[in-house]
């Protein structure tokens, strides 16, 4: 796994179907950090494995199993990264993963910037966020400049346009914390390309909010 150099900073591996004792002895990168959240068993899938290069001011803030979730500190408060796999399985499990970032989010300090990544097993279509910019003054969109933005949508483009429940439970997360979705609306994925093939012969695709 990730033989030969690397050329950026972090990393994000999900799925990485690792026990904690593979991914603490046989998994590390010369040159990084290797930070991680398994399953009990190679056999539960799964796993998040996150590589920060060696050097980069970085704190683990907490480590979360259930959905996996691993949240680093970067620079001084600057960047918040959080990495996550939630299993497709985990729906009928009343297992909340929204409520658990939100949860999460909620227990760590503030920092300049957010970055979820990972992925979500979301589909949300061509969906975006309709709360207006981030106001610190007015946290909630109360004032009338605030109502009359979340008015707007933000558009973003898609190949995949199928929405589920965790997609719609994603937006409602986005809206809460003013956080934007990058897929399909920033350069490199100005046309939403598809983040997955899960079914080789129906040709089943999607494009989630990683």
């Amino acid at each position: 796994m990730l033989e030969g150099e690397l050329k950026g900073d972090i990393w994000i591996l999900t799925e990485t179907w690792l026990t904690s004792e593979e991914a603490e002895l046989g998994h590390g990168v010369a040159g990084f950090r290797h930070l991680f959240s398994c399953r009990n068993s190679k056999e539960e899938h799964g796993g998040v494995s996150v590589y920060v290069r060696e050097g980069i001011k970085c704190r683990v803030l907490e480590i979360a199993r259930h959905p996996e979730i691993v949240a680093l500190s970067i620079g001084d408060m600057d960047l918040l990264v959080t990495a996550v796999y939630a299993s497709p399985r985990q729906a009928n499990k009343d297992i909340d993963v929204f409520g658990e970032l939100s949860n999460m989010i909620a227990r760590i300090p503030a920092h300049r910037c957010v970055l979820i990544m990972g992925d979500l097993n979301a589909r949300i279509g061509t969906l975006q966020r309709t709360s207006g910019p981030f106001d610190p003054h007015d946290p909630l969109g109360l004032s009338e400049r605030g109502r009359l933005e979340g008015l707007a949508l933000h558009s973003r483009r898609s190949q995949d346009r199928g929405v589920n429940t965790r997609g719609r439970e994603c937006i409602q997360f986005c809206d809460t914390f003013y956080m934007d979705i990058l897929n399909g609306c920033v350069d490199g994925d100005r046309h939403g390309a598809c983040t997955y093939y899960s079914n080789p012969i129906v040709g089943e695709r999607g494009a989630g909010a990683q």
